[in-house]
């Protein structure tokens, strides 16, 4: 086994293994590096995505209770003014959840994850049936880079989309 540097070269390779082995391993690695990425990822934007959602809900829930809530003397200015700045908050947080749209990335990783799982199972049963030949290797590692550079359109597209519609909301 071998692996792969901080500069995408593999290390440690056998004078004895044949290319195939070599492609497949080089393959695995990437795959598996790849994979512990988007799974990170998704992992950090489905929390932000959640926390800033829970936020706004519990904000506009707690400025609707304060707004409402009679009775109690002197408190009332107390109130008023929590949910004043209740308010301000939870605008910030909206504000920042449509422009970084952790959401939309955590659906874009998740997708990413799933396919990349997939074909880390197609690389595998192809290496359990035995040696493969060059050229599965190489459709495998040409479907790995279509799935990276569908990624990379789809996160591009969402920011693309994002500054049309600021671009939209200046126009006078």
């Amino acid at each position: 086994m071998f692996r792969v540097s901080h500069r995408g070269v593999a290390e440690g390779r056998s004078a004895l293994e044949r290319p195939s082995d070599i492609k497949s391993q080089y393959l695995h690695e990437v795959i598996e590096t790849k994979l512990a990425e988007f799974k990170e990822a998704r992992r950090i934007n489905k929390g932000r995505a959640s926390r800033l959602r829970m936020a706004s809900a519990v904000s506009t829930a707690a400025i609707t209770v304060l707004l409402g809530w009679r009775g109690v003397p002197g408190l009332e200015p107390w109130f008023a003014n929590t949910a004043l700045l209740l308010a301000a908050i939870s605008t910030v947080a909206s504000a920042y959840e449509a422009f970084f749209d952790h959401r939309g990335l955590w659906i874009i990783f998740t997708d990413t994850e799933i396919q990349l799982a997939a074909l880390r199972a197609e690389l595998g049963y192809v290496l359990a049936r035995g040696q493969p030949d060059e050229s599965t290797i190489d459709r495998i590692f040409e479907r790995y880079n279509a799935i990276v550079l569908e990624t990379q359109a789809s996160w591009r597209n969402m920011r693309q989309a994002q500054i049309t519609a600021s671009a939209k909301d200046k126009l006078p």
